[in-house]
């Protein structure tokens, strides 16, 4: 989908071979962005194992619900909201709203642990989640929008989010 519409958006019309081949190589592209860190499928599990329910809420294009139930991730996950299904992206409010009502809490009771990209931290505690940054975790060339002036709590690896949700081995806060 993504392909076809930058193609049209351009006033390209490609083959329909190379389309398929353009879309194949986009999904590759995805499914190797997306790729789980080493420790990610296991701090899903420990999250999971404490009784905890999982979200994601990410800012994607088209692929991404594509992909979704043959990732890593799926089975670890009880609800997924996508800014492409949505027609939002963080920090938009709606966001944050869908990924609790699809995850049956309250904005209040959520733990949003995230890069900090897009604002997401500041959307996450504007519409009423703890927000947690993840430092370090994703190559920042892949990021937008960065809060780089983040005052809240910092961990600094996947391992540390159990903790988190239990207040502890949270990184410095800092005042603004």
């Amino acid at each position: 989908m993504t392909i076809r519409v930058l193609a049209d958006r351009l006033g390209l019309a490609p083959s329909e071979a190379n389309l398929a081949r353009a879309v194949e190589r986009r999904l590759e592209h995805e499914r190797f962005i997306v790729e789980p860190s080493s420790d990610a499928l296991a701090a899903l599990a420990a999250v999971r194992a404490r009784g905890d329910r999982v979200g994601i809420l990410s800012d994607c294009s088209s692929e991404i619900p594509e992909l979704w139930p043959t990732l890593p991730y799926a089975p670890h996950v009880d609800a997924a909201v996508f800014s492409y299904d949505l027609g939002v992206r963080k920090p938009d409010e709606r966001m944050y709203t869908a990924i609790a009502l699809a995850l049956g809490v309250e904005r209040a009771d959520c733990v949003y642990v995230g890069d900090g990209s897009s604002n997401e931290l500041s959307g996450a505690r504007a519409a009423g989640m703890t927000a947690v940054m993840l430092d370090g975790c994703i190559d920042v060339s892949l990021q937008y929008d960065r809060e780089h002036e983040w005052h809240g709590p910092r961990i600094a690896t996947l391992r540390e989010v159990a903790a988190a949700l239990d207040g502890k081995a949270l990184g410095p806060v800092r005042e603004p």
